[in-house]
């Protein structure tokens, strides 16, 4: 198995997140939250109700030096941290998953 390292970068106004190598096969849209500090820093995504948006897509872990991931069944929330400190500032948003064939999240787009 290879390891893969976490990647993000903003291109304008949307945050690019490749949590996985592997060649896309969809694009699901999804409503998200972005969460951001005080200086427009983008810390985490949280995607709430991520069975009912995303169906049969598997939940990515994420657990890598530059990022982590949570999931909380009950609540159906799915939460990607992209950096530390606080966030004080929530901005409801959509975005685009990018899914492979075996139904493994790739990567986000989410704009900002």
């Amino acid at each position: 198995m290879t390891s893969f390292e976490l990647s993000h970068k903003v291109v304008s106004a949307t945050l690019h997140v490749r949590l996985a190598s592997g060649e896309m096969a969809r694009r699901l849209s999804l409503d998200c939250v972005v969460d951001l500090t005080g200086t427009g820093d983008v810390v985490g995504v949280e995607i709430l109700d991520f069975r009912r948006q995303l169906r049969d897509v598997d939940v990515p872990d994420v657990q890598c030096s530059n990022g982590h991931s949570s999931y909380d069944p009950e609540m159906d929330a799915f939460y990607l941290r992209l950096g530390a400190g606080p966030a004080p500032v929530q901005k409801k948003t959509s975005g685009i998953a990018l899914v492979d064939s075996h139904a493994h999240v790739l990567g986000l787009e989410v704009g900002l």
